[in-house]
């Protein structure tokens, strides 16, 4: 009996694994074309985060409106850095709206 064993690498730049189905999202576009993983320390381009830059993050799109109360300046909610934190302990609540439908599996806040 004999085993083949063929892999495929993505000649198209700026996609990765198998069948070439993901795109990069890593800054300069620059991922592994097998694992994703962003090369050379790049971290992931702003709006999209994870371990290979798969998540977009749907409060930086330009159809996305970030409100807070009372009001303030929201920065560091799209800031693409998870060790910002909003410290101000008279906020009360944190709105996110679209002017068009927006899909989502999970939502970190």
């Amino acid at each position: 009996c004999c085993y083949f064993l063929a892999i495929a690498h993505c000649t198209e730049r700026g996609w990765f694994g198998q069948g070439c189905k993901y795109r990069c999202h890593c800054e300069n576009n620059k991922c592994d074309i097998t694992s994703g993983q962003c090369l050379n320390n790049a971290k992931c381009a702003r709006g999209w985060f994870g371990s290979t830059c798969q998540y977009q993050d749907l409060a930086t799109i330009l159809s996305a409106t970030v409100t807070t109360n009372p009001w303030q300046k929201a920065d560091w909610l799209t800031d693409s850095n998870d060790y910002h934190c909003n410290s101000d302990s008279k906020l009360k609540s944190i709105g996110v709206a679209w002017n068009s439908p927006q899909s989502f599996s999970w939502l970190k806040i």
